[in-house]
Parts: structure tokens; C-alpha cells; sequence
């Protein structure tokens, strides 16, 4: 009996053993940057971005350690009939414990499509600055023509309100009948509609006064 009690508990601890040298054999190791850079790039290419768009020049642009993770970005062209307004997307992707935890596409919109907004209408995926170097007016552009001649994507809420005041009739799409009272300090965003009044401002044509 003693015999087979000390069999039993053998072969107990035997299995035991085997088992924590199989769980530490299998245990998941951290990712390294290629398997993470892999497992982004296989996520965009099945995204609806890539599958729907006849996409060329897929480059990365960002790979860096990031609170204990991967951050990647990406950028590539894009055409398609459907939607001749888009030029390419942008990739932003966060890649921690083990998988992907935030990814995000940015639209590249094309020079054309950016230029039928007005500065007041500028959607995200357009900017705005001026339409020439030496220009002193400003309008709606692409991201990359603006970054081609010098100014990035945060110049007007960071530097134009202080350097570069704002001509009255691109603040207002095109109304100089109203009083410009921009840089007053007051947020005039409800006003009266008669010649004479002042111009309704807010975030995007006033943000000296209304804040950026």
C-alpha cells in the first residue's frame, strides 16, 4: 500500500514538474519591433483603405518604443474613381501588449478638393496657410502643399493670429460690410446682421479672441 501511495506521488510531482516546464517553455514573449511592424502592416492591408483603393507608394514613416510598446506610422497613395477627392491616407498605430491597441487612417486630400473649402469650412484632413510663399492672404490647402512651402499643419492656430493678421475678407468669405472687431478681447459670436455690425466671429476666422 505504502509502495503504491509513493508510486501515486511519484509520478504526481513528475507531472507537476512537466507542467511547469511546458507552461515557462510556451509562456508568450514580448514582441519584438518586427513583429510588431508586421502585425500592423498585415492590419492595414486588410483595412477597407487599402482593399478599396489602387494603392502605391506604402511607406513607413515612424517605428519607435513607446510606453513599453511600438508606435508606427504609415503613409500611401490611393486612387480611386469613387472618391477622385482622396489622394492617400495616413496610418497611426499603437502596438502594446501583444496586439494592436489603437489604430487610426488620416485622409490625404488632394490640392483640388482642399481648395473648394473655405478657411472657415477647412475640414481636418486640409489645412490651412497661405496659397503662396509670399502671399498675405490664406485658404484652404492640402497638408502637403503647405508643408512644401514652409508651413506645417498647426501655423495658423499657433503663428498666424500673432504674425500674420488676417485680411477682412478671407476671415469673413469675402463680407467687408461688417465691423472687423477681431483682437478685441471679446468672442463676438452672436451678432446683429445689419452693415455696420460686427463681424460674427469664432474658433477658426477669430481665435485671437475666441480662443484656438
Amino acid at each position: 500500500m505504502d509502495t503504491r501511495y509513493g508510486l501515486i506521488v511519484s509520478n504526481l510531482a513528475i507531472i507537476i514538474i512537466m507542467m511547469i516546464v511546458i507552461t515557462s517553455c510556451t509562456q508568450q514573449k514580448p514582441a519584438t519591433l518586427d513583429d510588431a511592424r508586421q502585425a500592423v502592416v498585415d492590419a492595414i492591408m486588410r483595412s477597407d483603405a487599402y482593399t478599396q483603393y489602387d494603392v502605391t507608394n506604402f511607406t513607413e514613416t515612424q517605428a519607435a518604443v513607446s510606453d513599453g510598446g511600438y508606435a508606427f506610422t504609415y503613409e500611401f497613395k490611393a486612387s480611386n474613381n469613387d472618391t477622385p477627392d482622396v489622394e492617400g491616407f495616413k496610418v497611426h498605430a499603437i502596438y502594446n501588449d501583444s496586439k494592436i491597441s489603437d489604430i487610426t487612417y488620416e485622409q490625404i486630400m488632394s490640392d483640388s478638393a482642399c481648395k473648394n473649402y473655405t478657411v472657415d469650412q477647412c475640414p481636418d484632413s486640409c489645412t490651412v496657410c497661405p496659397p503662396c510663399p509670399e502671399c498675405s492672404s490664406i485658404s484652404c490647402e492640402s497638408k502637403s502643399f503647405c508643408e512644401s512651402i514652409g508651413f506645417n499643419d498647426s501655423w495658423y492656430g499657433e503663428v498666424a493670429p500673432s504674425e500674420c493678421p488676417v485680411p477682412i475678407e478671407d476671415r469673413y468669405n469675402g463680407d467687408t460690410t461688417c465691423e472687423n472687431k477681431c483682437g478685441d478681447g471679446v468672442c463676438n459670436d452672436v451678432v446683429c446682421q445689419d452693415a455696420g455690425c460686427p463681424c460674427e466671429e469664432n474658433k477658426t476666422n477669430c481665435p485671437e479672441d475666441c480662443g484656438k
